[in-house]
């Protein structure tokens, strides 16, 4: 049920941004992974070495690896279960992209702040913050 949800999600991204760009499938399955809490789908879009922070678990790590980063991210999402994602604000340049939206929990909202750099033919996500909203 789970896998048809993420593919009905992503599918609904993908066509909402422009479908056939490659690059809106990826920016479709990064809200996807951070609607239903996939740490694995998440940094499968990570570079080799991620910038990660997440203030409510004092975690600040710039140059953190991938797999680190994913075991990180694997714990915050059990801590902390998404209830919902939504994308609030983004923008673009020829080198980058970002991303800001609102991680909703049952125990408190995170902004996460997303950002995506050119990397040869792709982008991939060079940062990732969740700060807990006061």
């Amino acid at each position: 049920m789970k896998i048809l949800l993420s593919f009905i999600l992503t599918l609904i991204f993908w066509t909402s941004w422009g479908g056939a760009d490659p690059q809106s499938f990826v920016v479709g399955k990064l809200l996807t992974s951070l609607k239903q809490g996939q740490a694995s789908e998440l940094a499968s879009m990570f570079d080799e070495n991620v910038d990660l922070l997440i203030d409510a678990e004092q975690i600040d790590f710039s140059e953190i690896s991938q797999t680190h980063a994913e075991i990180i991210l694997k714990s915050f999402f059990k801590r902390w279960p998404p209830q919902d994602f939504q994308l609030v604000h983004q923008g673009a340049n020829s080198l980058s992209q970002y991303y800001r939206g609102l991680y909703k929990t049952n125990r408190g909202n995170y902004a996460v702040y997303i950002l995506l750099k050119r990397n040869q033919d792709k982008f991939l996500v060079e940062s990732i913050q969740f700060r807990k909203e006061k």
